[in-house]
């Protein structure tokens, strides 16, 4: 059971600091008023585990997610890469997180198995990002294509989020995702 939340394409300097997420270099809007959010993210989940911070009080167990717009870099002709991505954040304090990486997996298969009728592969990865477990990263294939991430957040970045919840990171590119041809 996932609730879904809405977001501002621009990271938050302030709430991604409060997580230890450094803002990573990207594209960034023009004559807006506060520099502070003139980055536009690269990411979905530090803008969802900023909304699981809000939260992780009023529940000890749920997930969030978001079809929001990213901007991976600029393209040749200049214009920024603006692709539409899945972000999912799965948060506990009540189980393991290795129950949690599991239940994350079950849910990346359902979107595979239900929507495209095929199975999603997973395999461990380097992570991209600092906030990203450097052992617990695995990229999300299908096809052969690359789609996305599956990960629990560094160290670090988990103490911040909270002492006793844990969060796992689901990321797909809906763009490549729509393209995958469905199995009859």
């Amino acid at each position: 059971n996932l609730h879904e939340v809405h977001s501002y394409i621009w990271c938050d300097v302030r709430k991604y600091k409060k997580l230890g997420i450094e803002v990573e270099e990207n594209v960034k809007v023009l004559n807006i008023e506060s520099s502070d959010n003139g980055t536009i993210r690269n990411s979905m989940i530090p803008t969802l585990l900023s909304a699981a911070s809000d939260n992780k009080d009023y529940s000890d167990c749920y997930g969030i997610f978001e079809i929001g717009r990213v901007v991976a870099g600029v393209k040749e002709d200049g214009t920024a890469n603006e692709r539409r991505s899945l972000g999912i954040v799965l948060f506990d304090k009540t189980i393991s997180e290795k129950d949690l990486f599991f239940k994350a997996i079950t849910v990346v298969n359902n979107l595979f198995t239900q929507i495209k009728h095929k199975d999603a592969v997973l395999k461990k990865c380097a992570p991209v990002h600092a906030w990203q477990h450097p052992k617990n990263t695995a990229e999300i294939a299908c096809d052969g294509v690359v789609l996305g991430t599956l990960n629990t957040l560094h160290p670090t970045n988990a103490q911040k989020l909270d002492k006793v919840g844990k969060a796992v990171c689901i990321e797909i590119d809906v763009d490549a995702f729509v393209e995958i041809a469905g199995a009859n």
